[in-house]
C-alpha cells in the first residue's frame, strides 16, 4: 500500500473518531441537562449512574482522538496531503465542542500546554489585535473614550484566593488545589486530568473559554458562507457577543489575565484590513479571509450591525460608577453562568439583558450552532458503513462489501 493510500485510510479513521467524539460529548451534555432520564425515573442515583456512563464514553473518545491525531500528524504532515475539507471542518468542530464542554483541546497535549503552544496562541492574538486597532485607528475596543475611562477606573487585579474561589464556582473544586494556598495560575493554565462539575468525566482541562472563540468564528464563517450562503443574523451576533463576554470574564476572574488585555483579546473581532502583516511577514490564512468575509458581507451591513451589538454588550460589561469590575462581573456573569444564582440586587438590574447566563449561552451554542454544523456535513464513510449504508451506493453493494470484509451486521 502506497503512502497516499495509507493517508486516505488513516483520514477515514480520523474522521470516524472525530464524529464519535463529538457525538459522545453532545450526548453527555444532553444527559446532564435532561429534566428526567426517562418517564417516571427519579433524579438521584439513576441520574448519577447515567451521567457517569456517558461521561466515561466521552473520556474514551477524547483519548482516542488525541492519541490517533498525534500519530496521524507524525505520519502525514499537513504540507504533504492536507485533510479533506469535511474532515478539517469536523476536526475544528470537535476542538470547539471539547473546549466548550470540557475546557480541553484534543489537538494538543493533555498533560500541559507547552510553552510553544502558549507562544503561538499569544502571537495569533497579538496579530489580530494589531490588525483590528490599525484598521480603526484606536488602541482599545470600547465604543468611546468615556467607557474606556470608566473601565480603567474600575479594573483591578483579582486576588489569588479569589481566583481559586471563582474557579470552584465555575468548574468545581480540583482535588489538587490547596484552598489555603490559593489558585496557582501557572499550574492551572495547562491541560490536566481532574474532576469538575462541568462534566462527570475524568478528562477535563483548564483551558480558557477564550481559546474557543477563534474556532467559533471560523465555524460560523464556514456555515454562513459555504452551508447557508447567507449573512449571519442579529441572533448570531447576540450569541457571539455574549460568548466573548463570558470568555473575558473567565480569563479575568479564573485565569488572572489583566482585564484590559482580556477584554481587547476577546472583543477585537470585526472587519480588518488584510494583505498580511508586512512588519513580521505573516501571510493571510484562509481562516483570516473567510472570517473577514463573514463580517464584511451584505455590502457592509453585517459589520454595521455587529458593531452596534458589540457596543451594547461592552456597555453592560463596564460597571457603574463606584462599583468594582470584579464584583460587577461576579454578580452579572459568573454566578448566573454557574446556575447558582447571584446577588439579588445584581440579578434585578435592568442592565444585564444581553449577557445572559452561561447556561443559556451553552444551550444556544449546543442546540443551535453545533447541532446545525453536525447536520451540515455528511456522516463519515465508516460511520455510514457501520449503519449498513453509504451515500451514492446501492444497499446491496454495501452489504456485499461488508460481507467480503467479514463484517456481520446485526439484524
Amino acid at each position: 500500500m502506497s503512502l497516499r493510500d495509507t493517508s486516505i485510510v488513516d483520514e477515514l479513521i480520523l474522521d470516524y473518531l472525530l464524529h464519535n467524539c463529538i457525538s459522545a460529548l453532545l450526548l453527555e451534555w444532553d444527559v446532564r441537562h435532561a429534566e428526567n432520564l426517562e418517564e417516571g425515573l427519579p433524579r438521584g442515583d439513576a441520574r448519577v449512574l447515567a451521567e457517569a456512563e456517558v461521561a466515561q464514553k466521552a473520556d474514551r473518545s477524547l483519548l482516542l482522538v488525541n492519541s490517533f491525531l498525534q500519530t496521524y500528524q507524525q505520519l502525514h504532515p499537513s504540507g504533504v496531503r492536507p485533510l479533506h475539507r469535511d474532515v478539517r471542518f469536523r476536526l475544528i468542530l470537535c476542538r470547539f465542542v471539547s473546549l466548550l464542554l470540557r475546557r480541553i483541546d484534543p489537538a494538543s497535549s493533555f498533560a500541559r500546554k507547552s510553552q510553544t503552544t502558549v507562544l503561538r496562541l499569544r502571537k495569533q492574538k497579538n496579530i489580530r489585535l494589531r490588525r483590528y486597532f490599525r484598521c480603526r485607528g484606536v488602541t482599545h475596543v470600547f465604543p468611546d473614550e468615556d467607557f474606556l475611562g470608566k473601565f480603567l477606573l474600575a479594573e483591578h487585579k483579582v486576588a489569588p484566593e479569589h481566583l481559586l474561589l471563582y474557579c470552584i464556582q465555575r468548574f468545581g473544586a480540583d482535588d489538587d488545589v490547596d484552598e489555603e494556598e490559593g489558585y496557582n495560575q501557572e499550574e492551572q493554565q495547562g491541560h490536566i486530568t481532574r474532576s469538575s462539575t462541568i462534566s462527570a468525566g475524568s478528562i477535563c482541562g483548564t483551558a480558557s473559554l477564550s481559546d474557543a472563540v477563534p474556532l467559533f468564528m471560523l465555524l460560523s464563517a464556514w456555515t454562513s458562507t459555504v452551508v447557508l450562503g447567507s449573512p449571519v443574523s442579529t441572533l448570531w451576533m447576540g450569541i457571539a457577543a455574549s460568548f466573548m463576554a463570558h470568555a473575558f470574564a473567565e480569563d479575568y476572574l479564573c485565569h488572572g489575565v489583566p482585564p484590559f488585555q482580556a477584554l481587547c483579546e476577546n472583543f477585537a473581532w470585526g472587519v480588518v484590513s488584510l494583505n498580511g502583516d508586512e512588519k513580521e511577514e505573516i501571510p493571510d490564512t484562509m481562516e483570516d479571509i473567510v472570517v473577514n468575509e463573514m463580517f464584511g458581507a451584505d455590502e457592509g451591513d453585517v459589520s454595521k450591525s455587529w458593531e452596534e451589538v458589540r457596543k451594547e454588550v461592552l456597555k453592560e460589561i463596564v460597571p457603574p460608577n463606584g462599583v468594582g469590575l470584579e464584583s460587577h462581573l461576579v454578580g452579572r456573569v459568573l454566578a448566573k453562568g454557574n446556575g447558582k444564582g447571584c446577588d439579588k440586587e445584581a440579578s434585578d438590574s435592568e442592565n444585564a439583558q444581553l449577557v445572559g447566563s452561561f447556561r443559556d449561552l451553552e444551550k444556544n451554542l449546543v442546540e443551535g450552532l453545533v447541532m446545525a454544523m453536525v447536520r451540515a456535513v455528511e456522516k463519515p464513510v465508516l460511520t455510514q458503513l457501520e449503519q449498513g449504508r453509504l451515500d451514492g451506493v446501492e444497499d446491496g453493494d454495501v452489504e456485499g462489501l461488508l460481507a467480503r470484509a467479514g463484517i456481520a451486521r446485526e439484524t
